[in-house]
């Protein structure tokens, strides 16, 4: 199963300001503040739906930062922006269906 992950712009409204991005929940007005790589990967989800590993390989392409370090980040922050409401997942389709299973 491959997983892609968008971010959830109809329940935020973002600014990024210095190379920083504010992102406010719409629902409760809670504001997060995303330092240069968080901001990076917002920008990516905020493009459209990446996988994981998509997104792990463009922050080691743009970053100093070897792979290892890059899956474990790249995981949890995803998954704090999932549990915000900020990013949606959903299964890619397309290899859902070449497995059989759609």
């Amino acid at each position: 199963m491959c997983v892609r992950y968008s971010a959830e712009s109809n329940n935020a409204a973002w600014r990024e300001i210095d190379g920083e991005v504010v992102l406010m929940r719409l629902k409760d007005g809670v504001v997060f503040s995303l330092a240069e790589t968080g901001a990076f990967i917002w920008s990516l989800v905020e493009q459209g739906p990446r996988s994981q590993e998509d997104i792990i390989k463009a922050l080691c392409d743009e970053f100093e930062v070897d792979e290892a370090t890059a899956s474990g980040d790249v995981a949890k922050f995803l998954a704090d922006l999932v549990t915000a409401g900020l990013v949606s997942e959903c299964e890619d389709a397309e290899k859902r269906d070449a497995a059989g299973g759609g």
